[in-house]
């Protein structure tokens, strides 16, 4: 599966999670994907011995 499509079925996914678990219409989710900020997790999914474990 290439990014683009990795990256559509996580968005996907955070907006159902968001819509069942929280109880967030479309418009409340189009507002907080709007406010998102994306971090940096390389250091998330660099190896072990990257990150100093």
């Amino acid at each position: 599966m290439r990014i683009a499509g990795i990256s559509r079925l996580c968005k996907k996914q955070g907006e159902e999670l968001l819509a069942s678990t929280y109880g967030c219409n479309e418009s409340q989710i189009l507002e907080l994907i709007q406010q998102a900020r994306i971090e940096l997790i390389t250091q998330w999914c660099a190896p072990q011995e990257r990150r100093g474990i």
